[in-house]
């Protein structure tokens, strides 16, 4: 047993490289180990930091700003292995995701968030950040390096179009060009629609998602809307086996996307276009 799990740690580190704050590209779900995020004013020093236990930077750090920063617990579990199981491929399990305040969790136990915010999906501001994390690189003397979460995409609010909001791609790795988020109205009923370069890329009615040929690609669970805002549990997004990388992280901004405009919806009360 000892000897399997050595084997699949010694692949592991041989196939994620050198990961960088430079690099355009971020880790493949199955080499996905840690996520804890890394900034100067949460040093790996810090008592407790990233272990799941209380520490003294778990506060809501808002000034009536509109905006909620947390620092909560990146695992779900008191007392996370070092080295969590690796995230099972797209081509062989499905991947589920649920929204927990600013950070978003795989369906798997024990978890470490495999997404963040920059701000819950609660806030007024005009633009907010998806970010993937990065393990930091193993030294000789066995220890992690630094966590580095990259920038995926930037979701926006038009600047003179409160019901559109704009969606564009940090990375090589990410969708090029912006996207178009918008629900609209059709003989199907109320819908959303994401366009890029005005091709359809994906679009969701009744919680399916569906690319830009018809083809489910995931579903949503406790999914919230302009009628029910609170639902019981957190908002889930469950993905069709075998979706490739690239469209999970531009579903995962959209759904982001989708949640924010309906969460402030009521402050803004925007005039929604038919398109």
């Amino acid at each position: 047993m000892s000897q399997n799990y050595s084997s699949m740690l010694k692949e592991m580190e041989a196939s994620q490289g050198h990961p960088d704050e430079k690099s355009d590209t971020v880790p493949s779900y199955d080499n996905h180990r840690s996520d804890n995020v890394y900034s100067e004013s949460q040093p790996s020093n810090i008592p407790n930091y990233g272990s799941g236990l209380p520490s003294m930077f778990d506060f809501d750090s808002s000034e009536g700003s509109g905006f909620v920063a947390l620092a909560p617990s990146r695992v779900r579990t008191p007392s996370p292995s070092p080295l969590p199981t690796p995230l099972p491929t797209p081509a062989s399990v499905p991947l589920s995701l649920s929204l927990d305040k600013d950070l978003i969790f795989p369906n798997t136990i024990p978890a470490t968030a495999l997404y963040s915010l920059n701000f819950t999906l609660n806030s007024m501001g005009n633009s907010i950040m998806l970010r993937r994390s990065v393990p930091g690189q193993k030294r000789a003397n066995g220890t992690i390096g630094k966590i580095v979460d990259k920038d995926l995409y930037a979701i926006k609010r038009a600047p003179f179009n409160p019901a559109v909001l704009q969606i564009e791609g940090q990375r090589k790795s990410t969708y090029s060009g912006q996207g178009i988020l918008q629900m609209k109205h059709g003989l199907r009923g109320k819908y959303w629609e994401c366009k890029f370069k005005d091709k359809v890329v994906l679009s969701q009615k009744k919680g399916v998602w569906e690319d830009g040929n018809g083809k489910a690609v995931a579903s949503e669970t406790n999914e919230i809307s302009l009628k029910n805002k609170r639902v019981e549990g957190n908002p889930g997004l469950n993905f069709e086996i075998g979706t490739d990388d690239m469209v999970i992280d531009l579903l995962v901004a959209i759904w982001c996307a989708k949640m924010w405009f309906i969460e402030t919806y009521d402050e803004r009360k925007p005039t929604l276009s038919d398109g």
